[in-house]
């Protein structure tokens, strides 16, 4: 979960530099990093030698509900700056507002992932068991 430290002081310095192009970019090739690189192996890599692979789907919809988020405040302030309506004041106080908030949602979503709802996020054991076995709740997607 803390994989990105680096990419966090590096942001930081930039964004107390000036270099706000910087910040942009690292973004955009952080999130295209993890979701096109990163995904694609994963499914290539765990695809090597089976014929179908199992996914459980709560865990991967929360990440997916999280990432909307992300894309949902930092669009936000964007579409108010290209509408040309909206004063320069009032665009950085919803910047301001969106980070914050984008703050306490990763802290919950830690919290989350880490503290109440570990299972979610764990490997099955069982990959020979049998899928009418498996709980309602659990549901598969192949």
């Amino acid at each position: 979960t803390f994989g990105n430290a680096v990419e966090m002081i590096i942001t930081i310095q930039a964004v107390k530099s000036g270099f706000l192009e910087v910040v942009k970019n690292s973004l955009i090739g952080s999130i295209l990093s993890n979701l096109l690189m990163v995904l694609g192996m994963s499914f290539f890599c765990g695809g090597v030698g089976r014929q179908s692979q199992q996914f459980k789907n709560l865990g991967p919809m929360v990440n997916i509900t999280m990432l909307f988020l992300a894309v949902m405040a930092f669009s936000l302030p964007t579409i108010f700056h290209d509408s040309g309506a909206v004063a320069q004041q009032d665009i950085l106080r919803v910047s301001r507002i969106n980070a914050c908030l984008v703050l306490v949602g990763y802290t919950a979503y830690l919290i989350f992932q880490l503290l109440t709802h570990v299972d979610l996020f764990q490997e099955d054991n069982d990959d020979e068991a049998p899928e009418d076995d498996a709980p309602a709740e659990e549901e598969r997607m192949s």
